[in-house]
């Protein structure tokens, strides 16, 4: 059964055990702090093996110690799923913090420049 739900420039959609979250606009820590509080109770609420992020509309406004906040607090929370991070060439930078902060906690991802190519790689990789 799949499932959408949308917040402020954040659009999540359950597909059996996959969650695809799609961000656009600027993001902020405040924005990203949104983020997290809506992730947190659907990871708890569904069976979520696999997680596609897709970046590609999104401009990070976020620099520093509060970039590296976020990172660390979403990767936690994702850090026993398989995770694909899609982003623009551009965004090649952002999509390296979020794959390489995840895989430091744990987790196993891949970063992308195509949600077809990432959903692909999570039906290959994904358990059971």
């Amino acid at each position: 059964m799949r499932r959408a739900f949308s917040i402020d420039g954040v659009d999540i959609c359950i597909d059996g055990r996959i969650l695809e979250l799609r961000t656009e606009g600027t993001r902020t820590p405040e924005t990203a702090a949104q983020v997290q509080r809506s992730f947190l109770p659907l990871l708890d609420s569904y069976p979520i093996d696999g997680i596609l992020v897709d970046l590609r509309n999104a401009h990070y406004d976020i620099e520093g110690v509060a970039w590296q906040e976020v990172l660390h607090r979403l990767t936690r929370l994702a850090s026993e799923k398989h995770v694909a991070v899609v982003g623009r060439r551009e965004q090649a930078n952002t999509v390296r913090s979020l794959v390489d902060t995840h895989a430091a906690n744990g987790g196993r991802n891949r970063g992308f420049q195509s949600v077809n190519a990432a959903r692909h790689w999570l039906a290959e990789h994904l358990p059971g």
